[in-house]
């Protein structure tokens, strides 16, 4: 479907999904294509998701259910996950090459928190996303066994870094509602029973975590903010 609407190197999609599967699918599904993506978290005001889909001209917005009306004044061409279900379930299943694809091409743009002024969009390549996980793999030891929880909003850099450690080492990546994951006890109770062993949290969540056994948990990357002694 992003094919049918030309996506390919250089694109940029912008995925406007909740915590699920099927935002991971999407995400898959840009690069697989060939192009860019760039996460438009729901959670974020309409004023911020308009001015990142005017600033980055996407070729498609994909919508998760219900979603559709979290971004006014959308030129582009549109996909509606709960609305496109049938054809995407029915559609042809054929092989997809990315041979147009060079290290040199977009991968994602990731913005800014905005905190000293406009966001900004940065804009990252296949290069740098291959060396991430690449690198954080070796760093963090995953390994296939390894279960993975996607914690950081999908606006943050953290979440990509999450979901291609996890995927590309063949762990297991764990999602969850947001609920699932407050800091404090509902996070500990959370990162036992899922047997999470690798987690990354900002210094102010690990702080609030309390002291409890965690026997799974192998590693912990702090990250974000100044982490105190």
């Amino acid at each position: 479907q992003l094919r049918d609407h030309g996506v390919g190197a250089e694109s940029v999609v912008g995925l406007c999904l909740q915590p699920c599967v099927a935002r991971v699918v999407a995400l898959l599904a840009v690069l697989k294509a060939g192009g860019a993506f760039v996460p438009l978290d729901p959670e974020y005001p309409r004023s911020r998701l308009e001015h990142m889909i005017a600033e980055t001209r996407p070729r498609v917005v994909v919508f998760g259910d219900g979603l559709r009306a979290a971004i006014g004044g959308v030129t582009c061409a549109v996909l509606v996950l709960d609305e496109a279900a049938e054809r995407l379930a029915t559609g042809a299943a054929a092989v997809l090459t990315t041979d147009c694809v060079s290290a040199d091409n977009l991968a994602y743009v990731i913005y800014t928190s905005g905190s000293t002024g406009t966001p900004k969009g940065i804009a990252c390549h296949q290069r740098g996303l291959a060396n991430l996980a690449a690198a954080q793999i070796k760093a963090f030891d995953v390994k296939a066994d390894s279960r993975v929880l996607q914690f950081a909003s999908f606006g943050f850099d953290a979440s990509v870094s999450e979901v291609a450690v996890a995927l590309a080492a063949g762990a297991t990546l764990i999602l969850a509602k947001r609920e699932m994951l407050f800091p404090g006890d509902t996070l500990a109770q959370f990162l036992d029973s899922e047997r999470i062993s690798h987690v990354t949290l900002v210094p102010s969540v690990l702080a609030m975590l309390p002291c409890t056994t965690l026997p799974v948990l192998e590693t912990i990357v702090s990250a974000g903010e100044a982490c105190p002694g």
